[in-house]
């Protein structure tokens, strides 16, 4: 099968016996051939840089994504989300802590307040100017 991606060759460099269908067996290839295998790659590698060709999982320095997992492979184990200049880090509403489903939801409400919520019911709420409310008295601020 001619290696048309990234995500088809073998990380054993000898299985690697074709790029894009070129034969790169000794005594087989010829001088064209090198020159049209590394082309194959460039454009293995281009299409993978602008997202059209994906992998199954990518390392850079101590992160690795794999799947919808970005993890650390760090001793510390720290993962920093920090996006540079004006940039906003986006949290999705529902949370999950620890790997498991639970039950809890962050949300930022019309007046820029951040309220935690339990079963769908608030139960601390943090306010722009650093008034927290929790327990029963989120609810005197009305649904969110």
């Amino acid at each position: 099968m001619a290696k048309d991606k990234l995500s088809q060759y073998d990380n054993v460099a000898a299985s690697n016996t074709d790029v894009g269908g070129i034969n790169l067996s000794e005594g087989v290839m010829v001088p064209s051939d090198l020159n049209n295998s590394l082309r194959e790659i460039m454009s293995h590698l281009a299409d993978f840089a602008d997202g059209t060709e994906a992998v199954d999982a990518v390392a850079v320095d101590n992160l690795k994504l794999d799947g919808n997992t970005i993890s650390s492979t760090d001793t510390n184990g720290n993962v920093i989300v920090s996006p540079n200049g004006t940039g906003n880090v986006e949290i999705a509403k529902d949370l999950q802590l620890n790997g498991t489903t639970n039950n809890w939801t962050i949300e930022v409400d019309g007046n820029d307040h951040l309220i935690f919520k339990y079963n769908n019911t608030a139960v601390l709420k943090i306010e722009d100017n650093g008034h927290i409310t929790s327990g029963n008295d989120v609810t005197a601020f009305g649904t969110v």
